[in-house]
């Protein structure tokens, strides 16, 4: 065979996919809040249970993660974390091999790198201490202990929630603010998941 087809006949929706914590960016919980609720909505409608979550830009990852902890010890139904907007940005690693398959040496990718997955792991301590680097070209990447990104390179376990983010911050090439952005994707999602519209199916690829 060269191909196979799986389906089902009169086979039940989904009506339960558990618990999900929404974890909202402070900047929006007014301004957006018809376009939350909506999207609580949608997430209740697909069968999820929503616990809302709101944290503002200036936390610390770790007292976010400190948070999403408390509802996840208190309601051992939660299996997916979706964050919407610019919640704190988690950095961790040392990669001498950039992840994404740049060069290596190249200068940009090495170090340190954006880990929301610190987010996801609710049962491991991630440490501070131990590693030192400082050769990627962007010093925002240099990683020394004590500066707030972590040592590992690795997830140091298996996770606990799936994970997911939304981030229309610093979108240079269009035009409006993050909130803005927001609002139209809200308003996009909407509209695919009610079938208002469509999306061909078709890729881009670009080489260089």
């Amino acid at each position: 065979g060269f191909g196979y087809i799986f389906a089902g006949i009169r086979y039940p929706e989904i009506s339960n996919r558990g618990g999900l914590v929404l974890l909202v960016d402070e900047n929006y919980k007014t301004v957006l809040k018809n376009e939350i609720e909506q999207l609580t909505l949608d997430m209740i409608a697909d069968g999820w249970q929503v616990y809302p979550l709101y944290a503002n830009r200036t936390e610390t990852v770790t007292d976010v993660k400190s948070r999403i902890q408390d509802i996840y010890e208190n309601k051992p139904n939660i299996k997916s974390l979706f964050i919407l907007g610019h919640i704190p940005v988690p950095w961790s690693g040392n990669f001498v091999v950039p992840p994404d398959g740049h060069v290596v040496g190249s200068g940009n990718h090495t170090d340190a790198w954006p880990a929301d997955v610190f987010y996801a792991d609710l049962d491991d301590d991630w440490t501070d201490n131990v590693v030192n680097a400082q050769t990627a070209g962007r010093q925002l990447a240099w990683n020394v202990p004590g500066d707030g990104k972590f040592d590992q390179t690795q997830i140091p376990s298996e996770v606990e929630l799936e994970l997911g983010r939304v981030d229309l911050v610093n979108m240079g090439e269009f035009s409006g603010n993050d909130t803005l952005l927001i609002k139209q994707y809200l308003q996009k999602n909407h509209d695919f998941k009610t079938g208002k519209i469509t999306a061909k199916r078709r890729g881009f690829i670009d080489d260089n």
